[in-house]
């Protein structure tokens, strides 16, 4: 048996030269993080727009994200600020956008980001609680007793724990 493949339109192919010459402009480090992922070359000429910081900001925050679609990597260029382009590069005129609505693009993304970011560390652990919690619960609430112990005293909290073990996350 052969290993899965991903679809034919997200393969690349190292050997073109396109590829080289894109990949000598993102910073070895993002594009150490790319390695072994499938993804278009287009991201690797979105991430040349962005300086060193950046594109590892960028390719880290798609990773965590499981997005590798190009127009996630267009979007963080264009609500990027100026100081975190590369040198050279100047911003294309987004088409039917006002100054004004790129600042607040711009702020809205940095806003975002650090929300993402002070969530990102915690997120797996506070799952895995979740889930031992939702799964101890479901116990107790098969137990009978318990159950017309909770009716009797607390019923608010019967309520509550119901709808915790009800609680489905939404899942792909």
């Amino acid at each position: 048996m052969s290993a899965p493949q991903a679809p034919e339109q997200f393969q690349t192919e190292i050997k073109r030269r396109p590829y080289r010459k894109l990949q000598r402009d993102v910073d070895p480090g993002a594009s150490a993080l790319l390695d072994g992922i499938p993804h278009r070359a287009k991201i690797l000429r979105y991430l040349a727009h962005l300086d060193t910081k950046k594109q590892m900001q960028c390719v880290r925050l798609m990773i965590s994200a499981n997005s590798f679609a190009t127009i996630f990597c267009r979007m963080v260029v264009y609500a990027s600020p100026r100081g975190d382009l590369a040198t050279g590069y100047k911003k294309e005129s987004s088409r039917g956008l006002s100054r004004a609505q790129i600042l607040r693009m711009e702020k809205q993304y940095a806003q975002i980001i650090e929300r993402y970011w002070t969530v990102e560390p915690t997120y797996a652990v506070n799952n895995r609680d979740f889930v031992l919690a939702r799964g101890y619960l479901a116990r107790l609430l098969n137990n009978a007793p318990v159950v017309r112990f909770l009716e009797e005293r607390d019923q608010p909290a019967l309520v509550q724990f119901e709808a915790l073990v009800k609680f489905s996350p939404v899942t792909k």
